[in-house]
Parts: structure tokens; sequence; C-alpha cells
């Protein structure tokens, strides 16, 4: 069962944030009614959405912009949201509006549309993500397949409709032709990699941004819990909407798998920060990082001052998120010049540079798949997964 809250400094909000009589006696009366009067000032208000604070502020008001979604953007992203594309609220929240929530708040039943972002459960791998992709390596071994783990593509050149790769592993160059590629990598990284690439092409490569992340997990036992995790210890992520912290986003790994945590009676929490690559957060020692999550899980009270961690870890990823900003708004040009290519496709998250979920990287995949096998799919299709769905979740 999906269940979130914000952390709004000392109050916890639900998520996706309801107007009802507790939230109002947080706000306060005053307060609140600025959120309403901002949401209607907006509805009845003309203007063209183009980025993505036009998008919150027309869905929610400015005032809620504010109070929620413009420093959490910053924070998230380290832009802000009038730097980024409207098309990522549209992919990712569209339809929580205040709209929504009153329509459900005073005719007290659930719309038969389901809202994006709304979704009340999903399926989860029962030891995690990288569960499907160890039974899928399995596969491929048990079938004849070879894979060349930790490889570089140092280039990629196109000779009479084959695709010869340069291969680099442990100092080691060599050189594979290929009749298909199919590119998970991060969409500009594939591009540099590749010759005679048009230069309109390569340029809007060059302007293609991603946000690293790091994650922090924590395992403790249940007496050195906070009282904002044991209040909220059935939730699967709890957003910080706290400018006074550096943390983005709490997991509660117990809640998405129990065979996750190897003593089920504790709790791991993963905290999430999010920074660029060389910037002082992602420079920061393992021990450093940890100093950093612990002292901000007490400060959110989601752990004791006093606590003992049992376990603790740290996880840098590079490029975990593609932004969209600057280059996202010519991504076109580089669609446009691969799909010219026949057996050159490109799937996943940073592969196209969609912020998609698991379930839609995947099918992306799928798409090329039923492409090579001759069905009725046209190589836009595999690009356009996920531009109109029913079913998202959010940072």
């Amino acid at each position: 069962m999906r269940k979130s809250h914000i952390l709004y400094h000392d109050c916890v909000f639900q998520y996706p944030i309801k107007i009802d009589k507790q939230c109002v006696k947080q706000f306060g009366l005053i307060k609140g009614m600025h959120v309403i009067n901002s949401f209607l000032y907006s509805h009845f208000t003309r203007k063209d959405v183009v980025t993505l604070e036009d998008y919150y502020i027309k869905q929610f008001g400015k005032k809620l912009y504010d109070l929620f979604f413009k420093d959490y953007t910053y924070k998230v992203w380290g832009i802000n949201a009038k730097e980024m594309s409207a098309d990522w609220g549209r992919q990712r929240v569209q339809e929580i509006s205040l709209k929504t929530i009153l329509h459900k708040k005073l005719f007290r039943k659930e719309s038969a549309k389901k809202y994006r972002s709304l979704i009340d459960e999903f399926y989860y791998p029962r030891m995690g993500a990288g569960l499907l992709w160890e039974n899928m390596a399995n596969c491929i071994n048990d079938m004849g397949g070879k894979i060349k783990a930790n490889t570089v593509v140092q280039s990629i050149f196109i000779d009479n409709k084959k695709y010869v790769l340069t291969l680099e592993q442990n100092e080691n160059k060599w050189k594979d032709v290929y009749d298909i590629v199919i590119s998970s990598m991060p969409l500009n990284e594939l591009i540099f990699s590749m010759k005679d690439v048009d230069e309109p092409v390569s340029s809007v490569a060059k302007e293609l941004c991603y946000r690293n992340m790091i994650v922090v997990a924590f395992e403790i036992t249940p007496q050195q819990a906070g009282d904002t995790l044991l209040n909220n210890s059935e939730d699967c992520w709890l957003y910080i909407q706290d400018n006074t912290v550096k943390a983005g986003r709490i997991q509660i790994l117990n809640n998405w798998s129990k065979d996750m945590v190897k003593n089920e009676k504790n709790y791991v929490v993963e905290i999430e920060y999010f920074c660029d690559l060389g910037d002082a957060l992602w420079n920061l020692e393992e021990e450093q990082m940890k100093r950093l999550a612990f002292s901000e899980m007490v400060q959110l009270k989601i752990i004791r001052k006093d606590t003992q961690i049992v376990h603790g870890l740290v996880q840098k990823i590079d490029k975990a998120y593609p932004i969209y900003s600057s280059g996202y708004y010519e991504v076109e040009k580089i669609q446009k010049w691969i799909n010219g290519h026949a057996n050159l496709f490109c799937i996943g998250r940073n592969g196209q540079h969609h912020y998609n979920n698991m379930d839609h990287s995947m099918q992306t995949a799928l798409n090329v798949a039923d492409y090579l096998l001759g069905e009725s799919i046209d190589k836009e299709q595999i690009w356009n997964v996920n531009m109109d769905s029913k079913y998202q979740e959010e940072i």
C-alpha cells in the first residue's frame, strides 16, 4: 500500500496535500485562506504555461507554490522551477491541483478517473529493483548470451549499416561489430561517442543536463526511532520540503519489502540527497556524508540524538535524473537523428532523457523488441512511452 507524507518544518502534511480541517489547522486560518484565494486567482487567470513554475502556479496557486514547491524544486534539481520545462509537471504531477482535492472533499467520492501521482498500490521486487536485472542477466547467460560488465563504449562508427564499437575494459581496448545497437547510456554520451553527428544534434547534446543523487542508508532499532518516524512508520516516502536541511526525501525500506531488511524488527531508512557532479555535497567523504545525514535525521526527529547506528552505507549515483532544462527543449532533434538510423535505438530514463519510472523505462525496451519482431509499431512510439500515462510517482 502506497502511503506518504510531506515534512514541512515542524508539521507533517498528507501527501498529496489535502484541504481538510487538519490542513487548515496546520496552515492556520489566515494562511489557509491565502492558499485558497491564490488558487482561485490562478485558476481564473489565463497565462501560457511554459515553465515548471508556470505549471505549479496554474495547478496549485502562487501561495502553495511558494510554500511547498519553490524551494523543494531547487533542492531537488539545483535550478529554479522557472528554468525547467512544464513538461516535467505534465508527466509527473498532472491534475494534482486544489481543484482535484476540493472536488473530492466536496463530493466525498473518488473520481472515476485515476490521477497521476495518486496510485494507491504498486508491485515491487521482493529483494529490491536489482532482482529484476539479476534474473535477466541469468536468463541471458543461460541462453548463450554474453554480458560484458564494467565496459566503456569509447566510440561508435557506422560502416555500411554495421555498428563498429570501440570498447574498453580495465585499460584493454578492442572493437566489436554489431547489426543492432540498443542504448540505455545517457543520451548525450551516446551522441558524443558517435562519429559524423550533425552539428545541430551535437549542440543539443552538449546542453543536456543531469542531476546526481547520494543515498545514505541507516539501520536502527525501534528504540532509536524518533517521533516523526514512529508516527509515520507505515510510509513508503517522506518528502522533506523543509529548506533548513539538505535531504530531499526519505524511504522506509521496511514498507517496500520486509525481505530487504535483515532484522525485520529494525527500521532501514534511506535518505536521498540531490547534487551536481563535483559540488561540495558530491565531494564529501563517506563518513562526512553519514555525519550530515545523521544530524539532519536528528533535526527532523527521524532518529534520536543518542542513536547508535546498527549499519550504515553511502551510495553515490551519477546522472540519476535527466533535467528538463536547456537542451531538453530541442531534444527532438536528437530523436529524429537517431530514428534516421534503422537499427539504432534509445531506451530507459537516461537513454531517452525522459524522467520515466521503472515500468515506463522497461516499456521502452519492450517496444524496441516489438519493433524488431515486426509488430505494428514505429520508432516514434518507442520515444512516446509515458507521454500520456495514468500512473506516476514524483520526487
